[in-house]
């Protein structure tokens, strides 16, 4: 399966890759027939367009990481990869999310507001969709679906509140055309979380979603929000490091919330660029100057449809 080309090299610094040339498909090859006929053919099958990536001065450290990419790739017969360009970006979703209701919970009747956004496995994320609405009854839950995921997203992040155009985030979709269900996870700290760390022990991990917002110690001195990054069996892992201790004799409360506002807003500018498989061109190679790589111009194609 292709990889993805370094995005930062061992320095730090990024490998930024800018249009070269867009070759396009034409009539270029003429035959002549014993008949005296003529005909014309396409040089190339299809468009292409070429990419370049340049480097000045690179340090021994990423040299060397970029030239075994390279090596290694070229060895095994792989000739194509992915690169993400920034000019790429991603469209940001316009259509509302569907929203409905399920059985379940004990919460009163409330009405939420939701959008979402494509994000990916970083921190990149496109801007937010239109907003939809719906009154949720008691004792039921909200649903979420949203249109199929384009290339270049990992996951839905969710933004939730209960009054339009006042959202923050509040879980996320991990897999493309599922429904999100609210839910309402509810235990207590099991054993003692430090604070400066991110696992939090609890009594039980039931119902609880990766990317839930989870409200710990609620009405304490040690009241904050966390939110899960995987669940173990008797665990969270948090984003973020605690704050406070919260111990066992504590047994402080945790559970479920959205709308929160101590959490994210939608993001108002699009950063999630699309990644593009591309494949090496047939002289790729690193320039050695006097023993060290000054300078590097590393190029590719792409199909285009």
């Amino acid at each position: 399966m292709p990889e993805t080309f370094p995005l930062t090299l061992p320095s730090g610094r990024p490998a930024i890759w800018t249009p070269a040339d867009q070759i396009e498909e034409w009539a270029g090859i003429v035959d002549r027939h014993p008949s005296g006929a003529a005909s014309a053919r396409a040089r190339r099958s299809r468009a292409k367009r070429r990419f370049a990536c340049e480097m000045g001065a690179l340090l021994e450290q990423d040299a060397d990481y970029l030239a075994g990419f390279l090596s290694d790739h070229k060895e095994a017969g792989e000739a194509a990869f992915y690169i993400t360009w920034p000019a790429y970006r991603v469209p940001s979703p316009w259509i509302a999310p569907t929203l409905g209701q399920v059985a379940g919970g004990a919460l009163g009747a409330r009405t939420y507001f939701v959008k979402y956004t494509w994000a990916d496995a970083t921190t990149l994320e496109s801007r937010a969709s239109q907003e939809a609405s719906l009154a949720v009854d008691a004792n039921k839950y909200l649903t979420v679906s949203v249109r199929s995921w384009p290339r270049g997203a990992d996951h839905v992040n969710l933004y939730v509140g209960t009054a339009t155009g006042v959202l923050y985030y509040s879980g996320r979709m991990s897999t493309s055309d599922e429904t999100w269900t609210e839910d309402s996870a509810s235990t207590t700290v099991d054993d003692t979380s430090a604070a400066g760390q991110k696992i939090l022990w609890v009594a039980s991990v039931a119902d609880a979603q990766v990317g839930n917002v989870m409200r710990i110690g609620a009405g304490t001195g040690r009241q904050e929000d966390g939110i899960i990054d995987t669940i173990d069996a008797d665990h969270f892992h948090l984003k973020a490091n605690l704050t406070y201790e919260h111990t066992l004799l504590q047994a402080d409360v945790v559970e479920t919330k959205m709308g929160l506002s101590t959490q994210a807003v939608p993001p108002t500018a699009n950063t999630l660029s699309e990644p593009i498989l591309v494949r090496f061109l047939p002289d790729v190679s690193l320039p050695v100057i006097a023993g060290d790589i000054r300078r590097l111009r590393l190029e590719v194609e792409e199909d285009l449809p």
